[in-house]
């Protein structure tokens, strides 16, 4: 796989993790592959789903390095933190879809940098228990969010999500909730 971040002309990359960490036979993705993938800047679309091994703080190159052309992000169990978060909204303002299910490690500061993701439609925080009423506040002004997954999460109460599906400019069309 890190002979593949070479690609300069690269445009779609699917990193795949697995589900156990019993189970992952091939070594796990570190600062170094990160680094080529900063090298990738013409990517549209890049999935590193499960990829448990990530270290806190991998995405922070982001900052530097822009990523004009990604579109479509998919970082479900990765254990980003609030940093990395910044790193790739700073780095990829042009993301039109981001999953970030399952990232428990995100504190509710972090969710708030995503309200600068002004082209973004689709958007999965499922299994974010620390997104709160703030951070639900900060995206209700996202000019064309679409579709929102959502849940559980106990720092959420009825004024923030009353304010987000309320918002006078919302777009949203699409609200899929997760209870448990």
């Amino acid at each position: 796989a890190s002979t593949a971040l070479e690609l300069a002309k690269l445009v779609n990359l699917k990193i795949s993790g697995v589900w156990q960490r019993e189970q992952q036979e091939e070594v796990p993705l570190y600062q170094e592959e990160v680094k080529k993938l900063l090298q990738c800047t013409n990517l549209t679309s890049l999935n590193m789903d499960h990829c448990f091994d990530l270290q806190a703080g991998c995405f922070l190159p982001f900052n530097s390095n822009r990523f004009p052309f990604l579109r479509d992000l998919f970082l479900e169990s990765c254990h980003l933190e609030a940093e990395d978060l910044e790193a790739i909204v700073h780095g990829c303002p042009n993301l039109v879809q981001l999953n970030l299910k399952g990232n428990s490690a995100i504190i509710a500061s972090g969710f708030i940098h995503l309200s600068r993701l002004n082209q973004l439609e689709v958007l999965n925080l499922t299994c974010n228990a620390k997104v709160g009423d703030a951070a639900l506040m900060a995206l209700a002004d996202l000019p064309v969010l679409r579709t929102l997954h959502f849940g559980p999460t106990k720092g959420v109460t009825n004024v923030g999500f009353s304010h987000f599906i309320q918002h006078p400019y919302s777009t949203l069309t699409d609200l899929v909730i997760a209870l448990s």
